[in-house]
Order: structure tokens, then C-alpha cells, then sequence
């Protein structure tokens, strides 16, 4: 996990609030290339989702307020529970699958 990954991870959920995770979600990855792995603050995060449609006082107000911090928290202690340590991690009836052969 990136140093950005928890912020992006609650970004790309107040964007989905807005019904535009996918614009959300791409606008993130853009960021995260155009930084080259550096810090993204949030006011990085409002003005790139802006520029994808979404509305920026919202998702400010989002971000400001940790609405989804308890979720990503979770969804990372769930991850920790499965062994997940990146991605793409795949599972198929409950077992994971070894990405090693692809």
C-alpha cells in the first residue's frame, strides 16, 4: 500500500457518492502518475476531480469530514484477514488464486 492509497481510497468513495466512482477512480490514477509516487494532498485530489465533472465543494466537504474512514479501515482489516497484500488479488470459491503462472 502506497502512501496515498488510504486518501485515494476515500476519495474515489466520495466520488462514488456522486454516482461518478469510475471518473473518480481514473482522475486518482492520473494524479498518482502525473506525482510520480509522490505526496498527493487533498486539495490535489478536489482540483483533479473537479477537472473530471465531479462536484469539488462536495468532495471537499467529504474528505474534510473522513466520511468514509471507517470503511476503508474496515475494508483494509478485511483485506489483512485474507492475507492481501496488493493487487490484483484473486479469489475463486473462497480460495486465492497464484497470480505467479500469469
Amino acid at each position: 500500500m502506497h502512501k496515498n492509497a488510504f486518501r485515494d481510497a476515500m476519495t474515489a468513495l466520495c466520488g462514488a457518492e456522486q454516482g461518478k466512482y469510475m471518473e473518480a477512480k481514473s482522475a486518482i490514477y492520473a494524479l498518482e502518475i502525473s506525482k510520480s509516487g509522490g505526496k498527493v494532498s487533498d486539495t490535489d485530489r478536489v482540483e483533479a476531480l473537479g477537472n473530471a465533472g465531479l462536484d469539488k465543494q462536495k468532495i471537499s466537504e467529504c474528505l474534510a469530514s473522513d466520511a468514509f474512514k471507517s470503511q476503508v479501515e474496515a475494508d483494509l482489516a478485511y483485506g489483512d484477514s485474507l492475507r492481501v497484500n496488493g493487487t490484483p488479488t484473486l479469489f475463486l470459491d473462497g480460495k486465492r488464486i497464484d497470480m505467479s503462472g500469469f
